[in-house]
């Protein structure tokens, strides 16, 4: 019989396979976390039980108001579920919202013990380094799309959408003096591995995204000690001399503005477009969740399509367009809460404190949901968002178990 005092630990182990192994096999991960969230029941089951209320979960004050900011932006679908659209697909997309949420949930809830975050994060790390490092061989083999890699499974983009957060994490991990030195060890790792990625995957995307992010959570760290210069004007020579002795990366870079001959910009802008048709058709609640791409071409007739759309898109490759013409005004605008709540709160909370669990939240939301989100529908990805959850989760959770961090 396992202990009920022992739930958290067990908790902390399936829910880092979940995250090392839905990138292997999405439906493997989605198997892993219906496991933890039987293992987390039965353990809050226990625990309230228990004479012991000191080992019963709970969330943290700062926890429950970003859980909260959520459930409010979950409350702000529904109109478009229950009014809009087939309602058997609006719930199963709005069921989708909440599962690849659980790992936030089920890590602050239950797993308060910093020994067990850290090695959390510290596998975490090892295996997405890893991920990065298979899009090299991939690549060095020809097996990708446009001779891309894609790392261990999934799009392209996936790989390059979790490199919107877990490089500018490896960099703070790296620089901030609160971490372990396994976990430093694990981010150095981790941080060549994404910056070879960069160069096998080639994603447009990820290379705005990290130029902008990586200086942003570096700059507190350099303005206190200027010895962090020295590594990073390294990793720029090296990359501005790759790029300059392979000329198709250069040119890859400045196609980011060409919207005419590069279908993959052009035929995003034509998405969008049709995204704002359907929000004016229906400003309220949307065409419904779900329903963007039955409204867009679906049965094979064009609705909301245009004709110089030459790839026949599925969604709008943005999560604004897609929460817009979706879920309507009340949606967005719930949508735009939650996200100003995890930004606003964040990094108001690191202004106070420079603790760097704040920076990582905010700098990961704005890399995953808004940059990276700009050009892909990102809270679609099954695997990455409820990875991008797990780190979330993981770095708060942190943050609580850090004696250091005082809340001003």
């Amino acid at each position: 019989m396992i202990k009920a005092r022992s739930f958290d630990f067990y908790l902390a182990i399936i829910l880092t396979l979940m995250a090392c192994t839905s990138r292997l096999s999405t439906a493997f991960g989605e198997i892993v976390l219906a496991l933890a969230c039987v293992v987390a029941f039965v353990g809050w089951w226990r625990h309230r039980k228990a004479a012991d209320k000191g080992n019963k979960p709970y969330f943290t004050e700062e926890a429950l108001g970003y859980n909260k900011a959520y459930c409010i932006f979950l409350v702000t679908m529904l109109p478009s579920v229950l009014f809009m659209g087939a309602i058997g697909t609006g719930f199963h997309e709005w069921f989708q919202w909440i599962w690849r949420w659980m790992p936030f949930v089920l890590i602050l809830a239950f797993i308060h013990k910093r020994t067990y975050l850290v090695n959390m994060l510290w596998t975490f790390l090892i295996v997405f380094g890893f991920d990065c490092l298979t899009t090299l061989v991939q690549t060095l083999l020809h097996l990708g799309n446009n001779n891309r890699g894609w790392g261990f499974g999934g799009s392209q983009l996936a790989i390059a959408s979790m490199m919107c957060f877990m490089l500018p994490l490896a960099i703070v991990v790296l620089c901030d003096g609160r971490f372990e030195k396994k976990l430093k060890g694990a981010a150095w790792f981790t941080s060549i591995s994404i910056c070879i990625a960069f160069l096998c995957n080639k994603s447009r995307g990820s290379w705005v995204s990290n130029i902008l992010l990586v200086p942003t959570a570096m700059s507190y760290y350099i303005r206190k000690s200027k010895k962090i210069l020295l590594p990073l004007g390294l990793v720029i020579v090296l990359f501005v001399g790759f790029f300059a002795l392979h000329p198709q990366y250069g040119h890859r870079f400045a196609s980011i503005s060409n919207t005419t001959t590069d279908r993959s910009n052009a035929d995003r802008l034509w998405g969008w477009r049709s995204s704002i048709d359907m929000y004016v058709t229906n400003p309220i609640a949307g065409v419904g969740l779900g329903e963007w791409r039955p409204q867009y071409d679906g049965d094979g007739h064009r609705h909301y399509s245009y004709k110089e759309d030459s790839q026949g898109l599925n969604h709008a490759h943005n999560n604004f367009f897609m929460m817009l013409s979706e879920t309507g005004t009340i949606g967005f605008l719930g949508f735009l809460y939650w996200l100003g709540y995890f930004i606003f709160y964040s990094c108001r909370q690191w202004k106070k404190t420079k603790n760097p669990y704040d920076l990582i939240i905010w700098i990961s939301m704005i890399g995953y949901v808004c940059i990276f989100g700009f050009i892909e529908f990102t809270m679609d990805l099954s695997a990455p968002t409820r990875i991008f959850w797990f780190i979330l989760g993981t770095v708060l959770a942190l943050k609580a178990a850090d004696k250091d961090v005082e809340d001003k």
